[in-house]
């Protein structure tokens, strides 16, 4: 509890942690790319690990409020005398954009892989695969949601929304729902990844539902 103690009064420090943490997938991944072990598919690597951490984050960023009451509720029935307050658990939301903006960035990259290695940024083929293959609707759909909340989650943009901006950022839980549905029309048959998001998610929304009810 020390430790947690600490983060929460040097919150700086506990952002750079996520902040490196989370930046070392991209670099592994650039380091297979300079090294050609991307496999015998180097397309279908990265678009699957892109798309991976993208998903993580994202599940992440939406369970940093429901561990920190979960955290706070263990505290209480543990008679610990540190975390029982929700306050002792703030550092954890203070990191929350930036885990957030990491889901960005991955599925970003999750995109531009798709468009520059599928699609040579052929806009004709980009409506016809739009047009035949649904979870691309939704994976599109989804990331300009996505690109909509990291352009308007700067402080200075939150002061003047105001009130205005709590409620755009709720559409993460839209969000959330569409990368779901991505992952569940796209992936094979077989695969355990895309329902183990989706139950993911669900919990997740679902905790939402019964705290707000």
């Amino acid at each position: 509890m020390q430790l947690f103690r600490w983060f929460n009064s040097h919150g700086h420090w506990f952002r750079l942690l996520v902040f490196i943490t989370s930046g070392l997938p991209a670099l592994v991944l650039l380091w297979n790319i300079l090294r050609h072990q991307l496999g015998y598919n180097p397309f279908e690597t990265l678009m699957a690990r892109t798309g991976f951490w993208s998903m993580v984050f994202l599940i992440i960023t939406l369970a940093i409020t429901p561990l920190r009451r979960w955290l706070s509720f263990l505290c209480k029935i543990l008679h610990r005398r540190y975390g029982k307050r929700l306050a002792d658990w703030n550092f954890l939301i203070r990191s929350r954009r930036m885990l957030g903006l990491y889901s960005l960035f991955y599925l970003s990259w999750h995109a531009a892989i798709y468009l520059h290695l599928e699609l040579n940024w052929q806009g004709q083929w980009l409506w016809q695969d739009l047009q035949e293959r649904p979870f691309l609707v939704a994976g599109l759909a989804g990331w300009c949601l996505s690109l909509l909340l990291g352009v308007t989650s700067p402080m200075v943009l939150r002061r003047k929304l105001g009130k205005r901006w709590r409620q755009l950022h709720r559409a993460m839980y839209a969000l959330s729902i569409l990368a779901v549905i991505h992952v569940l029309l796209e992936a094979k048959l077989g695969e355990r990844e895309a329902p183990v998001y989706a139950a993911l998610v669900g919990v997740l929304l679902m905790h939402r539902v019964l705290v707000n009810s």
